[in-house]
């Protein structure tokens, strides 16, 4: 971790970083650490307008096994648009990984 001072902030710099570029959206993917542990901060750019979440590395595992879930069941839909309700897939992963 290489912390600068601007001002009275510490500035991060990322452990490592990704850049995503779907459609007119840009997503920037950065691995952080702090004194609280490492997280990723996942930056939406949309025209200029951003959107920020963070994700603590505890939550790895179950984001990214959720995202694979969702993906998965993606590949299988018709290529039009769900109109039927019953059709939707629901999944909840705890931190740990368990099924809820």
């Amino acid at each position: 971790m290489i912390s600068t001072f601007a001002g009275e902030r510490a500035v991060v710099e990322p452990l490592g970083m990704e850049k995503v570029v779907v459609d007119r959206k840009i997503f920037y993917l950065d691995l952080m650490e702090n004194q609280r542990g490492r997280f990723l901060k996942i930056t939406e750019d949309v025209g200029g307008r951003r959107d920020t979440i963070i994700l603590p590395a505890s939550g790895f595992w179950a984001f990214a096994t959720a995202f694979a879930h969702l993906v998965a069941i993606e590949r299988t839909l018709p290529a039009e648009p769900l109109q039927d309700e019953s059709r939707r897939h629901t999944h909840q992963l705890s931190a740990a990984g368990a099924t809820e």
